[in-house]
């Protein structure tokens, strides 16, 4: 037993239910994560570009992945046109 881990000063019995307990806790505080969501839609938008590529051809598969390469680079190019517009 670890020192900060109290479920084990439990009785048997409540023993597993309190685990449980923790372990839903721990995963609801995940999915208050904002890395959470941006990884989950990460994995949503790949997962898409691959059933496109796979199931229609590599076009549209690509076409889904060129969004998110260009996406920062479009950002980037913002930034740095209202940065460059500020400090003139």
């Amino acid at each position: 037993m670890e020192r900060w881990d109290w479920i084990g000063l439990y009785p048997p019995a409540q023993q597993l239910a309190a685990r449980r307990r923790r372990a839903r806790l721990r995963g609801l505080a995940q999915l208050r994560e904002p890395r959470t969501w941006v990884s989950a839609l990460l994995a949503l938008e790949l997962g898409l570009a691959l059933l496109l590529g796979v199931g229609t051809g590599a076009v549209l598969g690509a076409l889904v992945l060129l969004q998110l390469l260009l996406g920062p680079l479009l950002a980037g190019l913002v930034w740095w046109l209202v940065w460059s517009e500020f400090h003139r």
